[in-house]
């Protein structure tokens, strides 16, 4: 019979292994690890978990479950994923050097902008002044998706500032317009 592990136990064989439990996750039934502490996402670099028989493999993927792990079908899905946040990490790179260095970036010494991570394939600037909505800012955003060769969203959205809810989906060949007459503000 194989050897029961508590969760304590689980927790030190992982600690003994010079790990912490958020640099853990799941592909399949395996465990991976990341090699830096925080999200692997940022580090690109990931390996399996070493060192642990069947039974502590099998009970440190019950727990990783159990405290709804980041989990993965596949090594493939892992890498698309890196790859994905390298994507957000570059776009939101160029798209911040464009927006600072416009002449509305700063009003009293306070950004009028700032961008926001708001999933797979977007990005959302929230933006206190109408001049981010001018045409040749617009453009310039699309420059900058245009780059990338993953079809990538920018969500742009006006502040309480700007009266009722003011957004674009501005995607690199097309924009849409997210009008919307209702007194609410926040994430749109």
């Amino acid at each position: 019979m194989p050897h029961a592990h508590t969760d304590e136990s689980l927790m030190s064989l992982v600690a003994q292994s010079g790990h912490q439990m958020n640099q853990l996750f799941l592909v399949g039934e395996n465990v991976y690890v990341s090699a830096e502490p925080g999200s692997f996402e940022a580090q690109s670099t990931y390996v399996p978990l070493e060192g642990l028989s069947e039974s502590q493999r099998t009970a440190l993927v019950d727990l990783l479950k159990r405290l709804d792990a980041v989990s993965y079908p596949s090594v493939e899905a892992v890498d698309a994923e890196i790859l994905q946040a390298v994507h957000w990490e570059a776009i939101y790179a160029e798209l911040e050097d464009l927006l600072s260095g416009l002449p509305f970036a700063l009003a009293n010494g306070s950004a009028t902008y700032y961008i926001v991570d708001y999933g797979r394939g977007q990005h959302k600037i929230e933006c206190t002044t109408w001049e981010y909505f001018d045409p040749a800012v617009l453009s310039a955003i699309q420059a900058v998706l245009r780059k990338h060769v993953n079809q990538w969203e920018v969500i742009l959205v006006g502040g309480p500032e700007l009266g009722p809810q003011q957004a674009l989906s501005i995607y690199p060949n097309s924009i849409v317009p997210r009008w919307s007459t209702a007194e609410w503000y926040g994430d749109a």
